[in-house]
């Protein structure tokens, strides 16, 4: 046999070790992005649900409330962690992103 070689259990340990390593080091999976599209997409769906199902519905968190046509309750400013600023119209509410 020759020696040049590394054998299968030690390409398994240091494998082994790499990945430990991997898994301990801090991920942003939460990064400052996810919120803001994830308002929108909510926004867009409870107001739509709204209107396809003629109720009125509430979206807690930001305290905005869609009536059966889709229209807001009340004109709202809401800023985010990374700079965005959506601006709820009142009306038709309609999202001005800035």
């Amino acid at each position: 046999m020759s020696n040049k070689g590394f054998s299968l259990l030690e390409m398994c340990v240091v494998l082994f070790v790499i990945s430990v390593f991997m898994m301990l080091l801090p991920t942003n999976i939460h990064s400052l992005e996810t919120e803001y599209y994830a308002f929108v997409d909510k926004y867009l769906y409870l107001q739509s649900t709204a209107m396809k199902q003629a109720i009125s519905i509430s979206f807690e968190e930001y305290n905005v409330r869609f009536n059966q046509k889709g229209n807001v309750n009340q004109a709202k400013t809401i800023y985010f962690k990374n700079e965005h600023t959506i601006i709820v119209e009142l009306g038709g509410g309609r999202l001005a992103i800035q």
